[in-house]
């Protein structure tokens, strides 16, 4: 790429050269070693930064950063039972 456009490939690469020039190593392979020994150096990963907050309930509403929106619970299968049962005996003494 460099041969044939000059122009194209330093936009093409100017985060990479941006990346050299930060770090002053004059190739990836450079930066790939200085980035392990920095590693080796100090192997302990730093604690990263919550971005958003978990979600939080509210009844069947989830709100988080200002916003909400309705979620609903899950029923289980004693709530479905009992529901189904109050369904049948509303049935049976409408018929009768």
């Amino acid at each position: 790429m460099e041969e044939t456009n000059a122009e194209k490939a330093k936009a093409h690469f100017a985060k990479w050269q941006a990346c050299l020039d930060k770090n002053k190593v004059e190739s990836i392979p450079d930066l790939f070693t200085k980035v392990v020994e920095a590693i080796k150096k100090d192997p302990k990963r730093s604690a990263a930064k919550k971005k958003v907050d978990k979600p939080k309930r509210q009844g069947n509403f989830m709100t988080s950063n200002g916003k909400k929106w309705l979620q609903l619970t899950k029923t289980s299968k004693t709530q479905k039972k009992k529901e189904a049962l109050v369904k049948q005996s509303v049935k049976k003494s409408g018929l009768d």
